[in-house]
């Protein structure tokens, strides 16, 4: 394992180079040219930015693009039989990419911030340093939960496409299925956008990259002296993020003995993919139709949903011929939407 671990940094040297040169420039060349200090005059109060936007869209696009790049073996057939042919067990082989894949997000994420820090508290300044320093140490574990969730879709592919799909859909997933809560409790009460109030049914709260945004403006409130309303439930998103990338980890390293040579490049129909997906989708999307105001718009709706299912499962089987299995799960999950959308009836 020691020798492998060698091997990956090695490998990855130039790739994490890159990335550490990149992070650093994109955050110091504003910071060294941006005058820092409060200006006051007949208009108001005028505090600068901060810049602290920048470190940690980068964290949160590199806890994206690395995990990409370190599983992406598995969908080459040559690299996946070279790695599955190794001595090394499949569960020590993710946890060697895992660690190297940290490192290139981390290491370069924390230089980058750094620097950009030490520059920012050089210069004349008006901000409250602390809030960076709180930034950064928040931002850390939320940083390796989401690496862990991004790693654990876009291993559930046999190829980059449908893995880039898998993480795209697993981020959505829960703030899809919020949208129906949000049809039981504003749908004809507050249609301009109550949602945004103080509940923990805010979709702000269950997107995968929450903890780390809500951070971002947070922070950079503190930072710039500016008002902010602190989100009452903003202990949901951090619960929610904690327990998926802990999930997701955990789902990392089980599936890793699940894995067949032999698949890659093919259909992704490995467990937690579009098996699941397209199913839970196709059964929140269908329960929306509830909220139709006439019986004509719940049945047209409910066909769209029915046809925008098996296109999905089109695509997922890359062929017109679908299994038994998969009319059988979208027959479970049209009966399940169904339920749903009469209580969405119900409760209105």
């Amino acid at each position: 394992m020691k020798k492998y671990f060698l091997y990956e940094l090695k490998r990855n040297r130039l790739p994490a180079v890159i990335i550490t040169v990149f992070s650093i420039v994109l955050y110091l060349l504003p910071v060294a040219v941006v005058d820092f200090r409060m200006e006051v005059s007949e208009w108001g109060v005028y505090m600068p930015p901060s810049f602290i936007q920048i470190p940690l869209v980068t964290l949160m696009v590199l806890c994206t693009l690395v995990p990409i790049l370190m599983f992406a073996f598995k969908m080459d057939s040559k690299q996946v039989d070279c790695l599955y042919s190794m001595s090394i067990k499949r569960e020590k082989l993710y946890l060697v990419k895992s660690i190297v894949g940290l490192l290139m997000v981390l290491v370069p994420y924390t230089l980058a911030f750094w620097l950009g820090f030490t520059v920012t508290a050089i210069k004349p300044n008006d901000f409250v340093l602390s809030g960076f320093v709180t930034a950064y140490f928040v931002s850390i574990p939320f940083a390796v939960l989401l690496f862990g969730f991004n790693a654990f879709a876009f291993s559930r592919a046999n190829r980059i496409i449908d893995g880039l799909i898998f993480i795209a859909l697993y981020a959505c997933a829960a703030v899809f299925a919020i949208l129906y809560f949000y049809f039981i409790r504003y749908h004809y009460y507050n249609a301009g956008g109550a949602f945004f109030g103080q509940s923990p049914f805010d979709f702000q709260n269950w997107f995968s990259y929450s903890p780390l945004a809500y951070l971002l403006n947070r922070q950079n409130n503190i930072i710039r002296r500016s008002l902010f309303l602190d989100h009452e439930y903003r202990w949901v998103m951090y619960l929610y993020a904690i327990i998926t990338g802990i999930a997701a980890w955990a789902g990392l390293f089980a599936t890793a003995r699940l894995e067949k040579a032999e698949n890659t490049e093919r259909v992704s129909s490995a467990k937690f993919g579009y098996s699941w997906l397209i199913p839970f989708y196709f059964a929140i999307a269908l329960s929306f139709g509830g909220a139709m105001r006439s019986r004509t718009e719940q049945v047209i709706y409910s066909v769209l949903c029915i046809l925008a299912a098996i296109v999905a499962y089109i695509i997922y089987r890359r062929s017109f011929k679908l299994k038994k299995v998969d009319w059988y799960s979208m027959l479970g999950a049209f009966v399940a939407g169904i339920i749903l959308s009469v209580i969405l009836i119900a409760l209105y």
